[in-house]
């Protein structure tokens, strides 16, 4: 007796074949195998019944209508929760752990199993009854700790906390989705004319200033370019459109090589070289005086070519008219940055933090460990696989000599996070919420590079797209919080691109305790009601 697949009308009771009804297969064995039983769905009979009969006035018209678009949604929600396990599924089964070595994220093997395609844009008229879908998983403390970080490859990174896959009821879910875009568009404004007026001031601020700098010999050999980063640039800002960083991107005549050497005990910091390779022309000879008193034993010394940048901006910022709309400028030190604060004529104030840095792309660094993290970006382009090195020391973050310390330089990716999150449409908006109720709950010290690194692990856990669509803002929003929650609670946030290295080294026991047991009730509070949310938020 052969096995026939059938649905079951849920007018007329009967059995229908799913080959007489054209429904797709694929769609009939993810059903099946997910066993997602409480589909609602009518034959082509009832179908033509339904219409003939209900739509005997416009206003009958118009209540079927909505409720078409209510049921599509549903649908629209469920085959892009099919298609996020579909990958996950497959993302876990290549995930080179066992059950045991990743504790309380995963409890049993995963079977033989790929991504499976799915194309439901011929149904017309299935749905799923909102009271039984999956429930929104709670926060428990077990399943909200991480286990201890343990050394690994740069390729791995943290698993993916079980309570991630599952999500509330469309209807909840559409509700809170709503109410979260609401707070995004009333709570973060950044008036446009503000912005793009503030970013006109820093331009035209930042080419006078190199204009004049160039007057230094050195600086004018070692000047390249500036690299516009930072929240302001990458579409991350909460405020008003008033901080810009911009790093001034330092380079060495062709004559000379810098060569990169890491340390044994991380690849989050690193070692410049510099070794003369050919004779310079007289017009450069000064540089080499220049790198020996800023060096030792050839490794550049990053708090001397700090100090040196920061003399310069002293020396001319005093000396400078400018035009326009700027008023009155003034700079201070901030870490290995020279902060600079404008006051223009419209009572604005605009701060740019101005580092000095190295640039290495990826074929200067293939013979590097760090070659590795381009590797796992084959689809990034050449140009965007480069490497910044900043001047900030390691300083206790990994176990490190002091004589190592003052030739540290800290490496940084900007591209490649850009590249990571690039239309993953709801991951952005929710940087901005944790960044809003930080800011709201007074969480000095959490930094926004925190909470991007977060999203940067959870992004990297499940690169489908169509997981970060905007549809799935409030489960998203849920995820990140609750990874956040565990590394505040385990006292330990991996950075992205060296797991080895602690970002949340230097904070006290008694302000992750804070954190954590604040960001736990705010959670709990959210999942129960949605609207919650107005609570943090407004």
């Amino acid at each position: 007796m052969s096995f026939r697949k059938c649905l079951v009308c849920n007018y007329c009771k009967r059995k229908v074949s799913i080959s007489d009804e054209s429904f797709p297969e694929n769609l009939f064995d993810l059903i099946t195998k997910y066993k997602i039983d409480q589909l609602l769905w009518i034959c082509k009979a009832c179908k033509i019944s339904c219409h003939h009969s209900c739509c005997s006035s416009k206003n009958d018209v118009n209540e079927v209508h909505q409720e078409l678009l209510e049921i599509k949604e549903v649908l629209q929600h469920l085959t892009a929760e099919v298609r996020n396990c579909s990958s996950f599924v497959a993302q876990q089964y290549s995930y080179p752990h066992s059950a045991q070595a990743v504790g309380n994220y995963c409890t049993t093997s995963l079977p033989d199993t790929s991504p499976l395609q799915v194309d439901v844009s011929d149904v017309s008229f299935p749905a799923l009854s909102r009271d039984k879908m999956s429930p929104s998983s709670s926060l428990s403390e077990a399943s909200s700790q991480s286990p201890p970080l343990r050394k690994r490859s740069l390729s791995q990174s943290p698993p993916i906390c079980k309570d991630s896959l599952f999500s509330s009821s469309p209807k909840k879910s559409k509700a809170a989705r709503e109410l979260m875009q609401s707070i995004l568009k009333n709570q973060i404004k950044i008036d446009p004319n503000e912005e793009m007026n503030s970013r006109k001031v820093v331009t035209a601020f930042l080419n006078i200033l190199t204009d004049a700098l160039k007057g230094d010999n050195m600086f004018n050999l070692l000047y390249e370019k500036p690299y516009y980063t930072g929240s302001s640039y990458h579409g991350l800002r909460v405020a008003s459109a008033s901080e810009f960083d911009i790093d001034i991107v330092l380079h060495v005549p062709q004559q000379i090589s810098l060569k990169v050497e890491f340390f044994d005990s991380t690849l989050a910091f690193a070692k410049i070289k510099w070794e003369v390779k050919s004779e310079l022309p007289e017009n450069k000879i000064d540089i080499l005086k220049f790198l020996n008193s800023n060096s030792v034993d050839c490794y550049l010394e990053p708090v001397k070519i700090t100090s040196w940048f920061q003399s310069l901006l002293d020396r001319f910022l005093s000396k400078l008219v400018f035009k326009d709309d700027i008023k009155q400028v003034k700079n201070h030190k901030s870490g290995p940055a020279r902060t600079v604060e404008i006051e223009t004529y419209s009572s604005t104030i605009i701060n740019i933090d101005l580092v000095p840095v190295f640039q290495f792309d990826h074929q200067q660094l293939s013979d590097t460990p760090i070659a590795q993290i381009f590797q796992k970006y084959p689809k990034i382009s050449c140009a965007k696989k480069i490497c910044f090195f900043i001047p900030k020391q390691c300083a206790g973050e990994v176990p490190m000599s002091e004589s190592d310390c003052n030739i540290s330089w800290r490496l940084d990716f900007p591209e490649i996070e850009r590249s990571v999150l690039h239309n993953k449409q709801c991951a952005k908006p929710i940087i901005k919420l944790i960044k809003l109720l930080r800011d709201k709950s007074d969480w000095k010290g959490l930094a926004s590079y925190h909470i991007k690194t977060v999203m940067l692990w959870e992004v990297s856990k499940n690169t489908n797209h169509g997981a970060w669509d905007n549809t799935f803002l409030y489960e998203r929003y849920l995820q990140v919080m609750k990874q956040l929650y565990s590394y505040l609670k385990n006292r330990n946030l991996p950075f992205f691109f060296h797991p080895q290295l602690n970002l949340l080294h230097k904070f006290n026991e008694e302000t992750y305790e804070n954190w954590s047991n604040r960001l736990k009730d705010i959670i709990s509070s959210i999942e129960s009601n949605h609207e919650a949310l107005l609570k943090y938020y407004c």
